[in-house]
């Protein structure tokens, strides 16, 4: 399954550009440790390790890491931890395509709104020193009025 999901899912309509596979949680680790992933899509029951704990692990390594659960299980307790970790998806098996395209569709439109966010905040925090000098010329040379200033 996990062959079939990286190789015929369209990931590049969604902007996905690279797949990674891992056969086992720690070849996922070994992956997550070496390239810049920002989705895990993972299944519940795996050896040694469960995927709810390969979240754990993952998430110690990318605290901002996105989480996508694709199992075979309705067991509520899976569920529960599933929310815990913050996983934005708990699918089940077998999914229809256009399901996952839209659980992932959901993933990176949240992924895209962090990272613009971040780049405002960058941006802001790069020129504020060219911001808060312009405010000062401003107010220094008259052209801002005290309400203004408050507002600003």
């Amino acid at each position: 399954m996990r062959d079939s999901l990286a190789d015929t899912i369209p990931w590049a309509t969604l902007g996905i550009s690279r797949v990674w596979k891992a056969y086992s949680a720690s070849e996922a680790l070994a992956l997550i440790d070496t390239f810049p992933i920002d989705i895990l899509m993972t299944d519940i029951r795996m050896p040694p390790i469960n995927g709810l704990e390969l979240i754990e692990q993952a998430r110690l390594r990318i605290p901002g890491l996105k989480c996508l659960l694709l199992t075979g299980y309705a067991d509520f307790d899976y569920a529960r931890k599933a929310i815990e970790l913050q996983a934005l998806d708990y699918l089940m098996k077998p999914a229809k395509d256009e399901q996952l395209l839209t659980a992932m569709g959901r993933i990176i439109k949240q992924l895209e709104q962090e990272r613009s966010i971040e780049q405002g905040f960058r941006i802001y925090r790069d020129n504020s020193a060219e911001l808060k000098a312009g405010l000062l010329l401003k107010v220094l040379s008259g052209n801002l009025n005290s309400k203004a200033l408050a507002e600003k």
